[in-house]
């Protein structure tokens, strides 16, 4: 079982997303530096969802219009696996209420602000008795955790939260 968990959370071989090489520091850019060099990005054009660099003239960038047609969601897959690892159901019980944009510029209270008019519960869900575990992609200030886990504290018997990492880029003390 161990080895599941150290194949999810560690996985070896991180290839280059453009064209399938290795990448020696995959914390500092989700290419190799052949493709980065290759790479022309129009840094007037940012997409409205992530604020990644565009080439067009596009609102969303093609990894978020791609992503949005056929709801990838990476937490999903993660909490989907871990329910197969510990033999529970995976229940969805939050929907987002709007398309915020990427949080990647914004202070700790801004994302916490954000976050929180972000999400809603889905109706007619009875989750008194059940422990609920958060499952998130990334760590960052854990606005997200903290809204998610805002909407259902009084109702659920136990909230824990887990994610796949931890960005310790932004503290508390952000302005």
């Amino acid at each position: 079982m161990f080895s599941v968990f150290k194949r999810i959370f560690f996985p070896d071989n991180i290839k280059c997303m453009f064209c399938g090489n290795d990448i020696p520091n995959f914390d500092q850019q989700p290419f190799c530096n052949e493709c980065q060099k290759k790479l022309e990005f129009n840094i007037v054009h940012k997409c409205r969802i992530c604020d990644d660099p565009i080439l067009n003239e596009a609102e969303v960038c093609d990894r978020c219009q791609k992503q949005k047609e056929r709801t990838f969601n990476q937490s999903k897959l993660l909490a989907e696996e871990l329910s197969k690892l510990m033999n529970v159901e995976v229940i969805d019980i939050f929907e987002k209420t709007n398309d915020s944009k990427s949080q990647k510029a914004s202070t700790f209270l801004e994302r916490q602000k954000n976050a929180l008019e972000s999400y809603a519960l889905k109706s007619n869900l009875n989750f008194a008795s059940k422990n609920i575990l958060i499952v998130d992609d990334v760590l960052t200030t854990c606005s997200t955790v903290n809204a998610l886990s805002a909407l259902i504290y009084k109702s659920a018997k136990n909230v824990y939260a887990c994610a796949i990492a931890r960005d310790k880029s932004i503290s508390q003390t952000s302005s």
